[in-house]
């Protein structure tokens, strides 16, 4: 009996020993609960943080991106990177939420690692985002570099229509190649100037435009091929330091590798023989990307050779018809120089515009030399050193040297001194503005930058007048000679001649 009450008492004090021991346990886990809680809160505030940084990046790198070029691949995986963070944030908040809001016993610690581990993820993706934003304004890569103000073309209806059709063909994904086919001087080159400028191209249609003028390419360095040359040109376009890299096979796939997946349009001008854009890294993405070239033969093509089976879009430019080249005659000179309403000046007028036979570049080139002329003798002179013909013996030097005369006659003392410094590049060479610029300046012809004529208020003025009568002279005889060795000589031959003659 009496051990029996001993054994009674015994489990009475085992069960008040074991609800001490559960007592002190629950005070225990109350205590690391109460600890827990602001860790995590910390923990949170953290992720919160870095996630208002991820998304002012995420801003910046998409506004970069709609003006500067970059692998597009590359930023669609970065932002798909953003978006599973923003869903799995999303969820921790959550969670955080329903355990800062209710009473209980919660897994803090093992909601604050998450929330940890999270952190860690933002953090390696804004590193990311960030130099992803400092390769994005790179001045070199913009998606769309404006060229120089075009000639314009709102008052000449028949280029107007083709730009609109050319427009048109521009998101019609028949087919990948546009050619811009004409003889010399109908305007092919303001065309797919135009087009490179125009604002539905601005708006987002390409991922980036590449602009390649022959002049870039040809008859520059022989020391390497045109591939390669080609290749350097769209490589600083697009960004790329490729050094004095010149194998063909090796630049390819580094072009290839910035385009593959990419909207491009590439705008090649005056194309005069074939060339395998393919080989030299261009792709032929099935996703709108274009290639527009504009050529005066029927023969020559940007993707190998042109075979009887090979589908492009064909855009042919033709010669103006008199009514429109008056128009745009007219429409060039009315504002500066009325005295073509004059019936004598009329007259004469309307021969230097059949003299200039339909051809856009020299009917602008022609009416702003002509623009100065204010007496019908000064028309009349005008005409007749455009019409006079070349003597036999040496015709095309003598057209040539016809043409140079003209352009030089009608220029102002200060820009005939600026043209004379072009004897001092040798023959086939490009010309370095800025090294010209100095020369100028050197000598007191430019002031602060600009011309010493009010009538040339800034420098690019000049060069644009160089450019015009050498175009001049190439739309009249593009086909009679090799122009850019003849027109070489010819320019140099021309100004050591005044240079003779004026000392």
């Amino acid at each position: 009996m009496a051990g029996n009450i001993v054994q009674v008492v015994a489990a009475a004090v085992q069960a008040v020993a074991n609800v001490g021991d559960a007592g002190a346990s629950l005070g225990s886990l109350a205590t690391t609960a109460v600890n827990a809680k602001p860790a995590l809160k910390n923990s949170h505030s953290r992720m919160v943080a870095k996630m208002i940084n991820l998304h002012k990046i995420r801003r910046s790198v998409e506004d970069h991106f709609r003006i500067y070029w970059f692998p597009r691949k590359r930023v669609d995986l970065w932002l798909s990177e953003v978006e599973r963070i923003e869903l799995q944030v999303m969820e921790l908040k959550d969670k955080f939420s329903e355990f800062d809001q209710t009473w209980g016993i919660h897994p803090y610690a093992a909601l604050t690692e998450e929330i940890n581990v999270m952190c860690t993820e933002i953090d390696e993706v804004l590193r990311e985002g960030k130099k992803m934003e400092d390769d994005l304004v790179k001045p070199e890569t913009r998606r769309i570099v404006e060229l120089a103000t075009p000639i314009s073309i709102a008052n000449v209806s028949p280029l107007n229509e083709k730009l609109e059709q050319l427009l048109e063909y521009l998101k019609d994904q028949s087919y990948d190649t546009i050619r811009v086919h004409g003889v010399a001087g109908t305007g092919k080159r303001v065309l797919i100037q135009h087009v490179n400028n125009h604002e539905a191209i601005a708006n987002k249609m390409f991922d980036i435009v590449l602009w390649l003028p022959a002049s870039d390419y040809e008859n520059h360095d022989n020391d390497y091929s045109r591939e390669v040359r080609v290749q350097h040109i769209i490589a600083r376009r697009l960004g790329l330091d490729l050094g004095d890299i010149t194998d063909v096979n090796v630049l390819a796939s580094k072009i290839r590798g910035e385009l593959d997946g990419a909207k491009y349009m590439l705008l090649l001008d005056d194309l005069k023989s074939n060339i395998e854009l393919e080989t030299i890294g261009i792709p032929r993405n099935k996703n709108g990307s274009k290639v527009v070239f504009t050529t005066y033969l029927r023969h020559v093509f940007p993707f190998g050779p042109l075979t009887r089976s090979t589908q492009f879009f064909n855009i042919e430019i033709k010669k103006l018809s008199e009514a429109d080249s008056w128009q745009m005659f007219e429409d060039i000179l009315i504002n500066e120089n009325d005295t073509i309403q004059q019936h004598e000046i009329g007259t004469i007028a309307r021969k230097v515009v059949k003299w200039c036979d339909g051809l856009f570049s020299l009917i602008y080139i022609v009416a702003q030399n002509f623009k100065s002329k204010r007496s019908p003798q000064n028309w009349s002179d005008g005409l007749q050193m455009l019409r006079r013909p070349a003597k036999m013996g040496d015709i095309y030097k003598k057209a040539l040297e016809s043409f140079l005369n003209f352009s030089y006659g009608g220029l102002e003392e200060n820009q005939k001194l600026c043209f004379l410094f072009t004897v001092l590049y040798p023959e086939g060479s490009k010309i370095p503005i800025d090294c010209l610029f100095d020369c100028w300046t050197t000598h007191k012809f430019l002031v602060h930058g600009a011309p010493e004529s009010s009538r040339c208020d800034r420098p690019r003025h000049i060069g644009a007048s160089f450019k015009q009568w050498l175009y001049l002279m190439k739309v009249r005889i593009s086909n009679m000679l090799p122009l850019t060795k003849s027109l070489g000589q010819q320019q140099w031959n021309f100004c050591k001649n005044v240079i003779n003659t004026n000392i």
